[in-house]
């Protein structure tokens, strides 16, 4: 269920597990009460998996109560994560509170 509310503490233990993976592709976390902590441990992660194409950390279309909201340092640490990761083709931060500095980021990381 995308809508669990896993927040910083769930989102660093999926993290984790993220580093590992070598099946999951795809990974709905929108409008999950997730905060820059946990932006920061899915960008880390990012910079190990290999096998996930798509992130969707914006905000539900069911339930948008409770948005994500990893702010700028979360984006720098997605930003960091997609200079080196080259599987993840889709992701989604929107209503994530990044400001404009890091969107730029984020753009600037995905330029070849």
């Amino acid at each position: 269920n995308a809508n669990s509310l896993i927040g910083d503490v769930g989102a660093i233990a999926l993290a984790d597990a993220l580093k590992q993976n070598s099946t999951l592709k795809s990974l709905i976390l929108a409008s999950n009460n997730i905060g820059p902590q946990g932006g920061i441990a899915i960008g880390d992660a990012l910079q190990h998996n290999t096998t996930l194409t798509s992130l969707d950390l914006g905000e539900s279309v069911i339930s948008s109560n409770n948005i994500n909201n990893i702010r700028g340092t979360g984006a720098i640490a997605l930003a960091d994560a997609l200079k080196q990761n080259s599987t993840l083709t889709t992701l989604n931060v929107s209503k994530n509170d990044i400001g404009r500095g890091g969107t730029e980021l984020i753009a600037d990381a995905l330029k070849v």
